[in-house]
């Protein structure tokens, strides 16, 4: 790619970009569909879960699959692929009559947007000079949120102007397949990386020669943490089961969908402002002082839940939910993809970056899986107040253990 031309590298990440918002999106639109959901499937809590966290063990296997096909095929040709398989499974869902025929294509959702995960933090990561590649990376976090926000819209668009219709939630699946032939279409502009270009000897057997070596083993092991740290802050209890958790702490459910887009609309403003902040400031302070915020907002919401009347508990809420994800999706979620994609050397990067996603996805299935019974079992006070107890330790890990690697050439 032709970094002298800066307009033209700038149109092609923002392609890129939309696996990113195809990864927030079908992330994201089950948190409104659930309701629905739950009408025509009967769905119990154990049910629930399975129906969510599918797409995220779907994405755990599509991340660690990926790792090898991007060293193998190269970036471009993998996410052209995705393109085609966000599209089908988009497809699939919607047609769904039956809720084993929804898992399955959750399923296949889940490897697309795994796969997605893993490519796009390299391809933006390779294509950026080291002194942008912060504010470039974290330009997938910014359309990852975006395109939740996009489904919390389209959720509570089609949530209230046609809550009398169960089957709905089909609509809210199909939309997706618009982006998918966008993505598509663009990357037909989009070259190669550079960097898989110049590298383009990437060593066979990556992931065996990443366990075995003991140096390139401990960055693996550290990678693969990092990924959890993302996870184990519970967001993605709050990106799937936002709606849920609104009106457990009393909304109603039409006022629910409708309050959870300021839960979307404030992680675009968080991605937005983590586009400058992860750019100018080391990774490992920036990733400290967003742990700090959501460990802070998670007590908080603990208390609130238990000490504040039924009036003012869901405002508080909603309230302490905005401003956990403005540090998560300002300060969390962006250094930890870009953290992620630095910390590899270039033959074994593809693989190594598949190998930590994959244990981030499934730190994420795990917390969505879990997450319907803690809260019918703990309530909603006890469940956040283990997440909170959980950031205390993803703070001494981080100061102890998370490298620095501002400034690295790739």
């Amino acid at each position: 790619m032709n970094t002298t031309h800066p307009r033209r590298v700038n149109l092609y990440t923002w392609i890129i970009c939309l696996g990113g918002f195809l990864f927030g999106y079908d992330t994201g639109i089950i948190n409104g569909a659930l309701p629905f959901l739950q009408q025509d499937f009967h769905l119990s809590p154990a049910a629930e879960g399975i129906a969510t966290s599918a797409l995220t063990l779907g994405a755990a296997f599509g991340a660690l699959v990926a790792g090898q096909l991007i060293d193998r095929f190269g970036r471009r040709r993998v996410l052209l692929a995705l393109a085609v398989v966000f599209a089908l499974g988009s497809l699939g869902l919607a047609s769904a009559h039956i809720l084993s025929v929804f898992i399955v294509f959750r399923v296949i959702i889940g490897l697309a947007v795994g796969a997605a995960s893993a490519v796009v933090p390299i391809y933006l990561a390779e294509i950026s000079p080291a002194n942008r590649r912060g504010s470039v990376v974290t330009r997938n976090q910014f359309m990852i949120v975006f395109g939740q926000l996009a489904a919390y819209v389209t959720n509570a668009f089609i949530g209230t102007a046609f809550a009398h219709e169960s089957s709905i939630w089909r609509i809210m699946f199909a939309i997706s397949i618009a982006p998918a032939i966008l993505l598509f279409v663009g990357m037909l502009i989009v070259p190669e990386s550079p960097r898989y270009r110049k590298d383009s000897t990437v060593q066979r057997g990556a992931v065996r020669q990443l366990w075995r070596d003991p140096a390139l083993r401990s960055l693996l092991l550290v990678a693969a943490a990092i990924g959890i740290v993302q996870q184990a802050t519970g967001v993605n209890a709050l990106m799937y089961y936002g709606t849920q958790v609104l009106r457990e702490a009393g909304f109603s459910t039409d006022a629910a969908l409708t309050a959870n887009i300021s839960n979307g609309v404030l992680s675009v403003v968080g991605a937005a402002l983590g586009l400058w902040f992860v750019g100018r400031f080391p990774r490992r302070t920036v990733l400290t002082i967003g742990l700090a915020g959501t460990t802070v907002s998670l007590a908080a919401l603990a208390v609130s839940s238990q000490l504040l009347d039924a009036s003012a508990r869901p405002w508080a809420t909603l309230f302490i939910s905005i401003v956990f994800l403005v540090f998560q999706q300002g300060a969390v979620s962006p250094v930890t993809w870009v953290l992620m994609s630095e910390i590899f050397p270039a033959s074994v990067r593809g693989a190594g970056m598949g190998v930590a996603t994959f244990v981030s996805w499934m730190a994420n299935f795990a917390v969505s899986l879990t997450f319907p019974l803690l809260l019918a079992s703990l309530g909603l006070g006890a469940t956040f107040a283990l997440f909170a107890v959980i950031g205390i330790g993803l703070i001494i890990f981080t100061r102890l253990r998370v490298p620095e690697t501002s400034g690295k050439e790739m």
